[in-house]
């Protein structure tokens, strides 16, 4: 089974699912021919749409806003909602947080005729696009912001290609469910709701080298990161060969932190190094302690692309440093 599936959480949350169908069964079977076998409505193919992986239970206005205010919707994104039901997040953030546009998603036709009619409805047409579709066959790469309403086994089968192709730094959104061992960078209270919330972070495992020169020396560094989800699992460091603490290491979407000491204008400091990474080089700017002199640029290398590995994998196929 998958890590995170059958959380404590996701149970509670689940459990509403159950008894909303629980109150379909018992309006629905009474009518039925006798000997004649129940089924869920959306589980069942029709003549214009096939059965849905996930039924549709709207989400509430508040919970929609606290979704936009949790991943900073802004003018400059593009929005993808996965499941968009009758479209109200693609409106919102069209209408309200004036995204450069929205698209939205699902594989029921009712839903996208009520979607396209509120979105005509709210005067943001020009802006939206619905898709009746498979999620899982549409390409969301060029979304920088991602929402969903699924379920937890739809989140988990989705994992991989939010976290392999989307951009670092895109911002996902959940309404309730989490991703399993993919631990959220916020986790937001809305009444009985939960909105989790993520920053697809980039790739930065393997080995990387670079060089500084501080008037006539010139120093060789060597980093070695392993890392899991957005976080440092482990990471060393070598100056000459010689291994060196640091401390303060972070990834956050394309950009990569850390501190050790070093020497900046002929005099040893506490160094911060900040810099994004692009493919297989991060570029970047140093800066010493409060009372030292300004900032540096520095760029590293990871030379041998081989030294990456795969940041979802269980800890045990994680490539040792």
């Amino acid at each position: 089974l998958s890590p995170g599936l059958y959380t404590k959480e996701n149970i509670m949350k689940l459990s509403s699912f159950m008894l909303s169908l629980l109150l379909l069964f018992l309006v629905s079977a009474p009518l039925l021919p006798a000997g004649a076998e129940w089924a869920p409505s959306w589980t069942t193919p029709t003549e214009d749409r096939p059965a849905l992986d996930v039924p549709y239970v709207p989400t509430p206005p508040e919970v929609v806003q606290a979704m936009l205010t949790a991943a900073h919707v802004n003018s400059r994104d593009i929005l993808y909602d996965l499941g968009c039901g009758d479209g109200r997040i693609v409106v919102a953030a069209a209408k309200e947080r004036k995204v450069k546009r929205a698209v939205g998603i699902d594989l029921d036709p009712e839903r996208i005729r009520e979607s396209n009619e509120n979105a005509r409805q709210a005067g943001v047409s020009e802006r939206v696009t619905f898709h009746q579709k498979d999620l899982f066959d549409m390409d969301f790469r060029e979304a920088t912001v991602v929402s969903m309403y699924l379920l937890p086994s739809v989140n988990l089968k989705l994992r991989p290609r939010l976290l392999r192709e989307l951009a670092p730094g895109t911002r996902i959104v959940s309404h309730d469910f989490d991703m399993g061992d993919w631990e959220a960078d916020r986790i937001i209270a809305v009444g009985t709701h939960t909105v989790y919330f993520w920053v697809v972070p980039a790739n930065m495992s393997g080995t990387w080298k670079w060089s500084l020169t501080d008037g006539n020396e010139t120093r060789q560094y060597e980093l070695r990161l392993r890392q899991k989800y957005q976080n440092v699992d482990k990471a060393e460091l070598a100056v000459d060969g010689a291994e060196q603490e640091m401390s303060a290491v972070a990834i956050s979407g394309d950009k990569l932190e850390f501190t050790t000491e070093g020497a900046m204008n002929g005099r040893k400091h506490q160094l911060r190094f900040s810099g994004k990474i692009q493919n297989n080089s991060i570029r970047g700017s140093i800066s010493a302690s409060a009372k030292g002199p300004g900032r540096k640029q520095w760029t590293a290398e990871r030379e041998d692309p081989s030294t990456k590995s795969l940041i979802d994998l269980p800890a045990e196929k994680m490539i040792q440093l």
